[in-house]
């Protein structure tokens, strides 16, 4: 029962989000494990944000657009990277058990553009579905088990997906070959 109401949730939240940013959706991790079946972290909203704020107008911002539900054990996380030029912001906080990660971006994200291994390039849609965008489509979804970094990130992201992310991603999807 956890996961069906982790993902109304999310997408509840999402709803609030779209409000503020049409754009607004749930890229990465938590759908990817939901569509394999894997034991999830946390929820990454991805919206479309604004400059020049800083962490307590953020955390404003986000209260304003949640309708001032009660956000427990907020975090202000600042920008994810330097080497990840369009996240504006990342905040976190808990809503109903369930762990948000609100990452504001400086433009509508393209997964094609914007992630680092295709395996990674899944979106929740609303009726709380994972969806897989990868290049290596057939590849993934028919199991033969191999994901490609994206082609089209920058160095810096590489670098820092091959110190950072990939370790993860192995660790938790052994099954998978991973091509550099």
């Amino acid at each position: 029962m956890k996961k069906e109401d982790d993902i109304k949730t999310a997408l509840n939240i999402l709803t609030q989000f779209k409000a503020f940013d049409r754009y607004s959706n749930i890229f990465g991790g938590f759908p990817r494990d939901l569509y394999f079946n894997k034991p999830y972290n946390d929820v990454d909203i991805y919206v479309r944000g604004v400059h020049n704020f800083n962490s307590v107008d953020y955390e404003s911002l986000i209260k304003l657009i949640l309708k001032g539900r009660t956000l427990l054990d907020y975090k202000h996380t600042g920008s994810m990277s330097s080497d990840v030029p369009h996240i504006l912001n990342t905040s976190e906080f808990l809503i109903d058990g369930l762990k948000i990660n609100v990452i504001f971006t400086n433009k509508v994200l393209n997964p094609y553009e914007d992630f680092d291994f295709d395996l990674c390039m899944f979106n929740l849609n609303e009726k709380g579905e994972p969806e897989y965008w990868g290049r290596t489509k057939l590849d993934v979804l028919n199991k033969t088990r191999t994901t490609k970094i994206n082609p089209d990130i920058s160095k810096a992201q590489v670098m820092r997906s091959l110190e950072v992310h990939l370790p993860k991603l192995k660790a938790k999807y052994p099954e998978f070959t991973f091509s550099i």
